[in-house]
């Protein structure tokens, strides 16, 4: 499942051969942001007029999540799904968000699930997470992210 905000095409020409490599069929949200050309024809699917509900069921019941944003990979791991992460912006870009995800990665360890250009369809394939100790993981940081909320509320009082 596909779940891209940004513009990039290699992202799209990337799922494409990784759905290929892994002989999966490749669905995708098509147009979310912004009309984008590359989102016509590299999925087998696009799903048009998706409820949250059905949104959160796609990622819930795919093999694999491919996508460039930040809910999406917090989904991800929420759902205890293999899933791979694009860098939405260039370093350059003065909009880029690329840093939530970067820190997300830092925080919960999975820079593996970061894809690079250098990357290869076989090199993610190769990536298996343990969705056990990432969720240990999410779950610490949940607790400890609630305790912070907690204690900044009760300072406030």
């Amino acid at each position: 499942m596909c779940y891209f905000l940004g513009l990039n095409k290699w992202h799209r020409d990337f799922a494409r051969r990784f759905a290929d490599t892994a002989g999966l069929k490749l669905l995708a949200l098509p147009h979310l942001d912004h009309y984008t050309p590359y989102d016509e024809g590299y999925a087998d699917e696009l799903l048009y007029d998706v409820s949250p509900e059905d949104f959160i069921n796609l990622i819930k019941n795919a093999s694999y999540v491919l996508t460039d944003s930040f809910h999406g990979t917090m989904f991800s791991v929420n759902y205890s799904k293999q899933f791979f992460t694009f860098r939405r912006f260039s370093g350059s870009s003065a909009m880029s968000t690329n840093t939530r995800i970067e820190s997300l990665a830092a925080r919960l360890g999975i820079h593996s699930r970061l894809v690079s250009e250098t990357d290869t369809p076989e090199d993610l394939l190769s990536r298996k997470l343990d969705t056990e100790a990432l969720a240990q993981r999410a779950a610490d940081f949940r607790a400890s992210s609630l305790a912070f909320l907690a204690h900044a509320l009760e300072a406030k009082s």
